[in-house]
């Protein structure tokens, strides 16, 4: 990881510390999701390196059976590893649509698991979230499909997102999610963008913004 370093904490969500306070932030959040007796400086060095679908992969090897996240309303959980196998057949099916390194995804919903799978998925796959507020007008959403290039598109019903024919393939996220055989994450560079956010447009046309992560 290069000036950031993630960790888990109790609930699942990726805290994240300078390098130089490893010791004081990401060790202890590693600690408290997998227990204080089965964690040590050591055991998280293999985040230092890789990217986000392939440091999640990993520690679904590692933790498989602990929890990653949890949706109260939905009155679901996941394991790292039941989420690592979604993310993995979503990316796989995702390859069979042609989907390639690079190529742009918008992602169009509100908080729930079929949207964090999505996310992973995309990146596992080698693409660009394009990340679209369920608020936005159609006019809006257009703007973000045209300038993006998307390909593909996952939206909920609630966000009322509309494509028409602007987007070759469109998913549910209200729907059972498509399955593939298990892809493993893209070989991409590090450095590669994973996320396209686009500004609010209140001052011109809204404009997409790379979004690196600095893991």
């Amino acid at each position: 990881m290069r000036g950031l370093v993630g960790g888990v904490g109790q609930s699942g969500v990726t805290t994240v510390g300078s390098r130089d306070n490893i010791e004081a932030s990401t060790l202890r959040a590693w600690m408290r999701h997998v227990g204080s007796g089965e964690v040590s400086r050591p055991t998280f060095e293999w985040l230092e390196g890789g990217t986000l679908p392939q440091q999640f992969a990993e520690t679904a090897i590692r933790f498989p059976h602990r929890r990653a996240l949890a949706f109260p309303q939905e009155g679901v959980e996941q394991t790292h590893g039941q989420l690592d196998d979604a993310a993995g057949r979503l990316a796989g099916w995702l390859l069979t649509r042609n989907f390639a390194p690079g190529d742009r995804a918008i992602l169009c919903g509100y908080n729930s698991l079929a949207f964090v799978i999505a996310y992973m998925a995309v990146l596992r796959a080698g693409g660009v979230v394009v990340l679209a507020s369920p608020a936005l007008a159609a006019p809006e959403l257009a703007h973000l499909v045209d300038d993006s290039g998307a390909v593909v598109a996952f939206a909920d019903s609630a966000s009322g997102a509309t494509f028409g024919g602007s987007v070759a393939t469109v998913v549910s996220l209200d729907e059972p999610l498509p399955k593939g055989l298990v892809a493993e994450p893209a070989a991409v560079d590090e450095d590669a963008t994973a996320i396209l956010a686009y500004t609010s447009g209140t001052t011109g046309t809204p404009k997409g913004v790379p979004v690196v992560p600095d893991v």
